[in-house]
């Protein structure tokens, strides 16, 4: 026995290891898009503000409380998004205690390293993102299913332990739908359950299992009520997001709305491992429903594994052809994200396809080259992070934050002592609020924040920029892309020419910051250490040495580079290295 829970501890810990090397390599903190609303909704908790129902991202106040737990300890905005990297961690540990219900400790481990080496999750490893989190809880009410089905009713304390799994099986399902309403499709898999245990079994066993369920479910519920009526001053719960109305109209169109234009939108937005791991589980479900068919699978291991099954496919169609809409039939919003539920279910699958061939070879002389290649197959499935190397760090506008903030160190070290400006500039509100999150080091710019809070000017798309009209002494104007020298500048641009027309002020930019990790392929670390400075003063430095001056970037970098400007009155600044 001491082997055996050897074993289990060694498997658990390759489980474990295998998402924490990955989050370590992956992590990306800020990425500027959904994050910054969820962040910020964070903060008004900890700082005492109500959220606001109406608020898509302020909804999901179960996803906000690690975060506002963190900030209101630390007042730091790194270490409340990096508290989230434990649930990319709890992925693995949850998917290993699953996979142990049906293979060996190693089996295990191989099947909960496979599902977190999918780019679908461990791109967003520490990303502050409601979809890993979700998953972790569905995966641990999957797990709470299985040994609810596996479970008996012959004695008292087997009937008290299968309710029990019942209970948690339903509070774990309703975690994970708290923390984002997609979860609720997994639902009709359990009542689904309960109907088939009402046929198997007795219907007083199915009805007090429900109820076991119900519990569960509901107790959360009320929890997240009571946060709601503590956090926002309203008794609220998710399920009214679900009747919330969106216009998925443009996404639709864009994604396509037949059959095979979703489905090559998917596999563009999966990418190739991920998509080949569905393929694959598609394949173990044929194999699955022919070991059912020659009744070489029955009972309640049949009832388990047709569960997880169920747990990959019915999530993946409903994501790609159901409706986004109660009300009426309306294509859902594909992203890769989206996807994460589907991922530990599948990766069983495909360990029960591997180990199925393997046990099929017996012990003759191709038992050896029919192991290799299984071998192979597990290791090409699992190399996504080998593949995606290039992307370690970056989703979504992680770069523009990268940059900007070595714009902000680059502007401290050069000029200290001088102010720091940020800009109305950038392409969405999101990018706004990432800059006005990155800029809270110092009391007095978070108590500007705070104000800002307590009037909701966010809410509105307003972040306190500074008026231009007078400029007393030296200021560092910082911002992303071309705001001062592109032909048609912005608005709150023009008193700065006007000025620079009348010769009383001077305009230098000083800083071109842009994220490009391609330009040092053999650098393994992330790409934050990759940004380059562009000065009016020659060529970029790039670490110790020295790279192009940036004049060939395509479009998306320039929108993602921050520029950097010196305004100065008559009298300028003393030369800085």
């Amino acid at each position: 026995m001491f082997q055996r829970h050897r074993m289990d501890a060694f498997g658990l810990g390759v489980a474990l290891f295998a998402p924490l090397l990955l989050a370590y390599l992956y992590y990306t903190g800020l990425y500027c898009s959904d994050d910054t609303r969820y962040l910020i909704g964070a903060i008004r908790i900890a700082s005492g503000e109500e959220i606001s129902t109406t608020s898509v991202a302020e909804r999901r106040v179960v996803l906000l409380l690690p975060a506002a737990a963190m900030y209101a300890l630390s007042a730091s905005v790194e270490l409340s998004v990096a508290i989230y990297g434990l649930f990319f961690l709890m992925l693995g540990g949850t998917g290993f205690l699953l996979a142990r219900q049906f293979f060996g400790p190693l089996g295990a481990a191989a099947a909960a390293v496979l599902a977190v080496s999918q780019p679908v999750v461990f791109l967003y490893a520490g990303a502050m993102a409601p979809d890993i989190a979700s998953s972790v809880f569905l995966v641990a009410g999957l797990y709470c299913l299985c040994r609810w089905i596996g479970g008996d009713h012959a004695s008292r304390n087997a009937r008290r332990r299968a309710r029990a799994y019942a209970f948690g099986a339903g509070a774990s399902l309703a975690v994970g739908f708290v923390v984002k309403e997609s979860g609720a499709v997994v639902l009709v898999i359990p009542a689904a359950l309960l109907l088939w245990k009402a046929w198997r079994d007795r219907v007083s066993i199915a009805v007090l299992d429900g109820m076991a369920m119900a519990t569960g479910f509901a107790v959360v519920l009320l929890i997240e009520m009571l946060v709601f009526r503590v956090t926002s001053g309203d008794w609220y719960s998710s399920v009214g997001s679900l009747l919330s109305p969106h216009d998925f109209t443009g996404y639709a169109d864009a994604q396509g709305r037949t059959v095979r234009a979703r489905l090559d939108s998917l596999r563009y937005l999966l990418g190739d491992h991920s998509w080949a791991l569905f393929l694959f589980a598609g394949v173990a479900t044929a194999h699955l429903l022919w070991d059912t068919f020659r009744r070489r699978l029955r009972g309640p291991a049949a009832t388990m594994w047709w569960t997880i099954a169920a747990f990959w496919v019915w999530p993946l169609l409903y994501f790609t052809y159901g409706s986004g809409s109660l009300s009426e039939y309306v294509f859902p919003v594909m992203q890769q994200r989206y996807y994460a539920p589907c991922i530990v279910p599948a990766a069983l699958l495909v360990m029960r396809l591997l180990t199925s061939l393997a046990g099929c070879a017996g012990r003759s002389w191709i038992r050896i080259p029919v192991l290799a290649a299984l071998c192979l197959v597990w290791l090409a499935l699992s190399s996504g992070p080998n593949r995606e190397w290039n992307q370690r760090g970056l989703i979504y506008s992680a770069a523009a934050k990268e940059a900007f903030e070595l714009a902000l160190m680059d502007a401290q070290r050069r000029y200290p002592g001088v102010s720091v400006v940020d800009t109305p500039s950038g392409w969405t509100t999101d990018l706004a609020r990432c800059r006005a999150l990155l800029t809270l080091d110092t009391d007095q710019e978070r108590e500007r924040f705070a104000d800002m809070l307590r009037r909701e000017t966010d809410r509105k798309g307003r972040f306190d920029y500074p008026a231009l009209d007078q400029v007393d002494g030296p200021l560092l104007l910082v911002g992303h892309g071309d705001y001062l020298g592109s032909s048609k500048p912005p608005r709150w641009v023009k008193p700065l020419q006007r000025n620079v027309r009348d010769g009383r002020l001077r305009i230098l930019r000083v800083g071109r910051f842009t994220a490009l990790p391609t330009l040092a392929p053999d650098t393994w670390w992330l790409p934050r250490q990759l940004a380059a400075r562009a000065s009016r003063a020659g060529p970029a430095e790039i670490g110790a040495g020295r790279i192009p001056e940036l004049q060939e970037l395509d479009e998306h970098a320039q929108l993602s580079s921050v520029e950097v400007y010196l305004v100065e009155q008559s009298t300028g600044l003393p030369k800085v290295d």
